[in-house]
């Protein structure tokens, strides 16, 4: 049997979900169990293969304002309710997808014989939200995990060389692609379709979360009111209400709520052009490869792209997009550009098969085989 531990939601983390359907496909007779976060009530459902139990942790209850003290509560009750939990399962492997669940993870390889694969979604060690007390905490915290775990699998090439010069011993880059979906006999409605500009012009897409760091404010006071481009947010955050009050008063800003995983790559086809903008405000996202690059360009869109190490190596690789070093050069970049749309988009249609979930299988099956 195979756990994986997580502080996101389970039922949510499209990362962890792919690679559980694979494991599945793999070896179905596998039982894998994927245990992480609720912030409202315990959940657990079963399927045929699999068991997802979401926690509900009460300490998260705790004041902010006990800071620390507070995330230390949090993370010695999910230790607890998950190591009793594996006490009772002895799994023969245990994949932990987050720091939180490192040590559980370490525990069982020494005293069980269990393999113990640490998956790092990020530098979660350097990301940006991190204190320096808890820069400190986080890079001791997972030192031993990282030299003794069987395996690490993590999202990038310079994160997986950061954790090779801490002594990690076998790395795997595994990418955060959508999932395939089969042919539908039926076609949902597109974004364009739903919400269709007012007026002709180069259609932009920008696809996450809507928070600070992510050029947002920059590229609505780039295009708002501006011809010639039509500027779509796609997503949910802190930003919302300050993109829908440009969505109501300019004609070319457009803002929809996040859609189901499963339905993005279908639903924001026929764009010209998605950003991939990362404001490098720590390590953690100057190493990233996120979501919304794979997902754009699976669903056949071009990228315009931030100049840090792995993106812009990706873009340049398959001449799916181009790069820019800020946003000044945004529009000067699109004017060049603007005649090259379907040069992009023929050299993605002919590289289809890198932008989804099953050119990672291999990879997955060498390491769980």
């Amino acid at each position: 049997s195979i756990i994986h531990i997580t502080h996101s939601d389970p039922f949510k983390d499209t990362r962890i979900l792919n690679i559980v359907e694979s494991i599945e496909e793999i070896d179905p007779k596998n039982r894998q169990y994927i245990i992480g976060l609720n912030q409202k009530k315990n959940i657990i459902k079963k399927f045929k293969s699999k068991k997802i139990i979401s926690l509900k942790i009460y300490s998260r209850f705790l004041p902010y304002s006990l800071g620390l003290l507070r995330f230390l509560f949090v993370v010695i009750e999910f230790n607890l309710r998950v190591f009793f939990f594996t006490l009772k399962i002895k799994p023969n492997l245990i994949h932990c997808h987050d720091l939180v669940g490192l040590y559980i993870g370490l525990i069982f390889k020494k005293f069980f014989s269990a393999t113990f694969i640490f998956d790092a979604h990020e530098l979660e060690a350097q990301a940006n939200f991190v204190t320096p007390i808890g820069h400190v905490i986080r890079t001791v915290y997972e030192f031993l995990p990282v030299l003794y775990c069987d395996h690490l699998i993590t999202v990038s090439d310079s994160i997986g060389l950061w954790y090779r010069l801490k002594g990690a011993s076998r790395i795997s880059i595994i990418f955060n692609k959508p999932n395939f979906n089969e042919p539908k006999t039926y076609r949902d409605t597109t974004l364009l379709e739903k919400l269709p500009p007012k007026f002709k012009g180069i259609n932009l897409l920008y696809v996450g979360a809507l928070e600070e760091g992510r050029s947002i404010k920059e590229l609505i006071n780039l295009f708002k009111g501006i011809d010639g481009y039509n500027l779509y947010f796609l997503g949910e955050g802190s930003l919302k209400n300050n993109i829908k009050k440009n969505a109501n008063f300019y004609e070319n800003i457009f803002l929809h709520d996040f859609v189901d995983k499963d339905k993005i790559v279908d639903f924001i086809k026929g764009f010209d052009y998605s950003f991939c903008l990362i404001e490098s405000c720590s390590l953690s996202d100057y190493f990233s490869m996120p979501n919304k690059l794979f997902q754009s360009l699976a669903s056949g869109i071009p990228v315009i792209a931030t100049n840090i190490p792995d993106i812009s190596k990706f873009v340049y690789k398959y001449n799916c997009g181009f790069v820019i070093n800020n946003i000044k050069e945004l529009l000067p970049s699109l004017d060049t550009y603007s005649k090259k749309i379907d040069h992009f988009k023929i050299l993605i249609k002919k590289n289809k098969n890198e932008f989804f979930w099953k050119s990672e299988l291999n990879k997955i099956r060498e390491i769980y085989k």
